[in-house]
């Protein structure tokens, strides 16, 4: 019998006091990066939104752990100042080490909003000179005791599912957009909004967003990842061995080339859009007690009980990432070992296709969960219920239809004035009548086709898109699903308006 783990809830609740990061306006933009750490074990990580031009930060996230050992825990919490503009890398401000040991580790346990020093010899010294010629300024009194607040609570003991995994992030559903106008005008067609049945999307400022625009998403799945689902990458050229050993010269260029890549696709700014998916009436903030595992409320923490409003608020928020399957785009994804779902818009115009695109995603992660490619379509003659579900069968991979038609008959169409076929509204829109069709076409990891029935099953959970009419796994050699890709690059291509025409231009 393996030894008891426990599920814990860290909440990072503020700071105060900060290093000055920032002459002009004497504040920096803090965010925390924080780390588990525990024998025998890859530390977990975990990153709070920025808060801007304030050394007084009040973040209150949350992070549910599962997985942490009887014996107890480190909890490193670094400090960095947000500048999207760094060339090498960002100010680090400083690190705190909070201890948990065996004793702390027992049901009930709580550390409330406990302070936490700043080790100033951890943290870069060019925010602390700042923060002292500061001080020298007129008017100016600022105090140099920076300090970390955060909360530790040990939830219950581990059970079920999540005996026995080792370190996972449980929740809450996070999300991360980030956009990149640049990258997006250089590489990227501009398509034609009117054509779209979609409401115009907005970035952190709450400005439209130009249809050129690069976006890259982060949204953190319920965990835990099965066992199963871990593939390392797959050397089939050396210098696919050289990049991710960051060995020789050629592998140092393409191992610095793809962080630099990775840095700047993911990169945070104030325009970048954080959120949190809650539609539960539960406050993820709040103490989660045990007696509300036990005999839970009518509308329960989703991440034990899901609920209908909670699978179809993780599903629209997803759609919402994607467009809802319009304009006839494809995407390519990374889940991690640790269920963090990255994804970008991928197609032979976009720069993320210069470098190999999973091992960028995956920032040169020697291992992932899952990687390939999918898209999103709405059901053909799909109900608000989804009964149409049934007519296409239960095919997962395509074995029962090796020629796709009946696995893929909710394409979507394109009219010959190429408008994409919608029947709704953005508003009136159930993600019970969307479909999500992912596949395993990455040539860097190669995840295994056999697995793909547990990794739509592990997709498909309440807990995650069970909110969706239907996940379909595939294999990415379907040529049911190469003949659908390539309808969706057609329509993409019917989308594109050249540049100097219509109203899309201005």
């Amino acid at each position: 019998m393996s030894p008891p783990t426990y599920t814990l809830q860290i909440t990072f609740d503020r700071a105060k006091n900060l290093p000055v990061a920032d002459i002009r306006t004497l504040s920096c933009d803090p965010y925390v990066v924080a780390s588990i750490l525990v024998p025998d074990a890859e530390p977990l990580k975990f990153r709070t939104p920025t808060v801007h031009r304030t050394r007084d930060p009040t973040w209150d996230s949350t992070w549910l752990v599962c997985g942490v050992p009887a014996s107890g825990f480190k909890l490193l919490m670094t400090l960095y100042d947000e500048d999207p503009n760094a060339k090498l890398s960002v100010d680090r401000q400083g690190k705190a080490l909070a201890h948990f040991g065996p004793e702390e580790m027992k049901e009930g346990y709580e550390s409330i909003e406990k302070e936490y020093q700043l080790q100033k010899r951890r943290g870069d010294l060019h925010p602390y000179v700042l923060t002292y010629l500061s001080a020298l300024l007129p008017g100016q009194k600022l105090r140099k005791h920076n300090r970390v607040i955060a909360s530790v609570r040990v939830i219950r003991k581990d059970r079920g599912s999540a005996e026995g995994r080792g370190l996972f992030t449980l929740g809450p559903n996070n999300y991360s957009r980030h956009f990149s106008p640049l990258i997006g005008s250089m590489v990227n067609k501009r398509i034609n909004k009117d054509a779209l049945d979609v409401e115009v999307q907005k970035d952190g400022k709450g400005r439209d967003l130009s249809s050129t625009t690069f976006i890259a998403n982060k949204l953190q799945l319920t965990g835990p990842v099965p066992p199963e689902l871990r593939h390392r990458f797959v050397g089939y050229r050396p210098f696919i061995n050289w990049m991710f050993d960051d060995s020789g010269i050629a592998g140092r260029l393409l191992y610095y080339g793809l962080h630099r890549q990775h840095r700047s696709i993911y990169k945070c700014d104030k325009a970048t859009v954080w959120g949190v998916i809650d539609d539960t009436g539960v406050n993820i903030n709040a103490p989660v007690k045990e007696k509300d595992l036990e005999t839970p409320p009518k509308r329960s923490n989703s991440l034990w009980e899901p609920t209908p409003e909670s699978s179809a608020a993780l599903a629209r928020a997803f759609l919402d990432m994607t467009s809802w399957g319009e304009g006839g785009k494809l995407f390519t994804y990374v889940i991690t070992l640790d269920g963090e779902w990255r994804f970008t818009e991928t197609g032979p115009e976009f720069a993320i296709d210069l470098l190999s695109k999973h091992s960028m995603h995956a920032d040169l992660a020697k291992e992932i969960a899952y990687s390939g490619e999918f898209f999103v379509q709405r059901l053909q003659g799909a109900s608000q219920n989804g009964d149409a579900l049934a007519a296409n069968g239960d095919a997962t991979n395509g074995d029962a239809a090796p020629n796709g038609d009946a696995v893929l008959s909710g394409e979507a169409t394109t009219s010959g004035d190429a408008t994409a076929t919608a029947t709704s509204s953005p508003p009136a829109r159930d993600p019970k009548d969307y479909e999500l069709v992912i596949d395993n076409d990455s040539g860097t990891y190669r995840p295994k086709k056999e697995l793909l029935p547990l990794f739509e099953r592990w997709l498909s959970d309440p807990r995650r898109l069970g909110g969706l009419g239907r996940v379909r796994a595939m294999d990415g050699f379907d040529k049911g699903l190469e003949k659908a890709k390539e309808e969706r690059k057609k329509e993409k291509a019917a989308l594109t308006a050249k540049p100097g025409k219509g109203k899309s231009s201005q």
